[in-house]
């Protein structure tokens, strides 16, 4: 069980949202005009995933 802050669950080993929203939007991301709605829907989605993660490891986000 650990403490964790906004900017560990965002760029941290543990979490990094931030690398894995960038990492799937580039190696599965479909072409589109708007690449930032495309970024922001995937910084969503690995937002949920890590907060679930979070829960299970009986983490806390600190803010």
């Amino acid at each position: 069980m650990a403490r964790i802050t906004i900017e560990e669950l965002y760029h941290g080993e543990k979490y990094n949202i931030m690398g894995n929203a960038v990492a799937e939007l580039m190696t599965e991301g479909k072409e589109t005009n708007n690449i930032r709605t495309a970024l922001e829907l995937m910084l969503v989605k690995h937002t949920v995933l890590a907060v679930q993660k979070a829960q299970t490891n009986g983490d806390t986000i600190e803010i």
